[in-house]
């Protein structure tokens, strides 16, 4: 799993790019340029990773609509003093990561931040390959001014050589060679790019930079409009316990849309997927206005039945709708379609109760108990836990098919929304699509996150954390967030999400908690004393 850490550390770093403020001039070259390598080059393997972005400056100089929007919120005081907390903890993060295989102890913090500010500001290309067995070969490539060029090319070796190695010079950088394979850096200066290689004997992928660069002046092909493009083959990349290899190979790419981000991408799966994608069984009697998000997917059944985390199910399934009230921020409903949805929660309530109620009752946070309400229905429910939630799961009938239904709170009276249920109809090829209003969303998200933490005597994140300061300083800028993904072909999905700041509402409050964690950016929602508050 330490390996599969490193590659989301790998994609962080290129999401941050998109939320750092500061920006540096891009323009100047190095008259420091590569002549070394031969042409033509053998071909690299195939690429497992790739990664691109336009720079914070470029973006900054964009008179779209868009970009300007995003340049406002990256410049803003709560965004800097987040990005200066990130980049801090970055610039820790691959000492704390690879320090039991290197000498020396300065984790050299100070000149890693530097790294990270250019990293975000100009344009950059990283690429991998690899197999299923290893990654062969890494590449690096920045459009670097030439005096940020030449502090890369001090700097990086002296971190190197102190980490253990000695580098030589040669025309146009230097390369870096230690005993155990992987053996290869190598830092060379093409035209106003740097490319930083690291790999076996031969690096062929930063071979291949190099002469593209000397053919058309970059690394790889002129980018469409899109300010980020992110390429993940995670069915190629090496096998961590649990493997990858039923994930769907990814590519993301985004850009601005007036005043929202869009993502848009594809999943191209090994297995069809959703080969029978039922028509949607829409929980019409129950499902109520006001609400403040609706979330509905299907055609998940198979994978459901290959995961059941731990339990034993012997129907699961195909379709469910996740709804929030808009009357209290603990308004959260969830229903499934599912033929005798009562024998199979007297079945889920039974493995729950074994496996949890022990736990919940050895933190004090009340007990877990499958008993009758006075419908006659089943409930399965978690009692005497702090005020505000109730949780519990139990079964309905509306329009003549049996649900299995969940809530943090009780079921509201009100009229349905007819728009979303004619939406969804009309769409036979939607698998997954979620609205919401974002600002509200993540209030009631960070409601319940802090409720069950409470309950567990967990802290919870202060209020004067830099990622809730930034959440607070956006909140007024966060409307609607959509996201809708759909079954192209048989195994490919294409998705589309288009929003304030590209999150939805879950997803910024683990994204806050994941920030605010000590052992960001590899441990993730553990959270200290100094960074929460109440109980330790």
């Amino acid at each position: 799993m330490r390996r599969c850490g490193r590659w989301l550390y790998v994609l962080v770093c290129g999401l941050l790019v998109s939320c750092s403020p500061g920006d540096k001039t891009t323009s100047g070259k190095n008259e420091k340029t590569s002549s070394a390598t031969p042409s033509p080059s053998p071909e690299p393997p195939p690429s497992v990773f790739q990664f691109h972005f336009l720079g914070s400056a470029h973006l900054a100089t964009n008179t779209s609509a868009g970009a300007q929007y995003w340049t406002t919120i990256r410049k803003s005081d709560a965004s800097q003093a987040l990005w200066q907390q990130t980049r801090a903890k970055l610039a820790k993060a691959p000492y704390g990561i690879f320090q039991n295989r290197i000498s020396g102890t300065n984790d050299f913090a100070p000149i890693l931040e530097q790294f990270f500010d250019d990293f975000v500001n100009v344009e950059s290309f990283i690429d991998v390959t690899g197999d299923t067995n290893r990654l062969t070969e890494y590449a690096l490539a920045l459009r670097l001014p030439s005096d940020r060029a030449e502090y890369w090319r001090t700097n990086l070796l002296a971190i190197l050589e102190s980490w253990g190695g000695r580098g030589e010079s040669e025309p146009g950088g230097w390369q870096l060679k230690k005993p155990n394979d992987p053996n290869h850096f190598r830092l060379l200066r093409q035209g106003e790019w740097t490319i930083v290689g690291y790999g076996a004997e031969k690096l062929l992928l930063q071979d291949k930079y190099i002469e593209r660069i000397k053919t058309v002046n970059r690394p790889v092909a002129t980018a469409r409009d899109s300010w980020l493009e992110v390429f993940f083959d995670w069915p190629n990349l090496p096998q961590p316990q649990g493997g990858l290899s039923e994930l769907p190979a990814m590519s993301l790419a985004l850009d601005g849309r007036n005043d929202n981000l869009r993502f848009k991408g594809d999943l191209i799966f090994r297995e069809p997927f959703g080969r029978n994608l039922e028509p949607w069984q829409l929980p019409t009697n129950i499902l109520n206005d006001p609400i403040i998000s609706i979330t509905a997917a299907r055609g998940f059944a198979e994978v459901l039945k290959k995961h059941q985390f731990g339990f034993k199910l012997q129907s699961v399934p195909d379709q469910v709708f996740v709804w929030g009230g808009a009357n209290f921020p603990v308004q959260t409903m969830v229903a499934a379609p599912l033929n005798d949805a009562a024998t199979a929660l007297d079945s889920l309530g039974a493995q729950v109760i074994e496996r949890f109620d022990q736990v919940v009752q050895a933190h004090e946070a009340g007990n877990i108990v499958l008993s009758t309400n006075p419908m006659g229905e089943a409930v399965l429910r978690w009692k005497d836990i702090p005020p505000f939630v109730v949780p519990y799961v139990t079964v309905t009938q509306d329009s003549g098919r049996d649900f299995l239904v969940a809530g943090t709170y009780p079921n509201w009276v009100g009229t349905n929304p007819p728009v979303i249920f004619e939406f969804l109809a009309a769409r036979t090829n939607l698998v997954y699509y979620d609205w919401e209003i974002t600002a509200e969303r993540a209030w009631s998200w960070r409601t319940l996150f802090n409720i069950f933490r409470h309950a567990f005597e967990k802290p919870r994140l202060a209020p004067n954390s830099a990622s809730i300061v930034w959440i607070n300083s956006v909140s007024n800028q966060l409307g609607n967030t959509v996201t809708e993904v759909s079954r192209s072909d048989s195994n490919r999905l294409s998705f589309v999400r288009q929003g304030p700041v590209g999150l939805s509402g879950v997803e910024l409050v683990i994204f806050a908690h994941w920030l605010e964690s000590p052992g960001f950016p590899l441990n993730a929602l553990n959270l200290t004393q100094t960074n929460g508050f109440g109980a330790p």
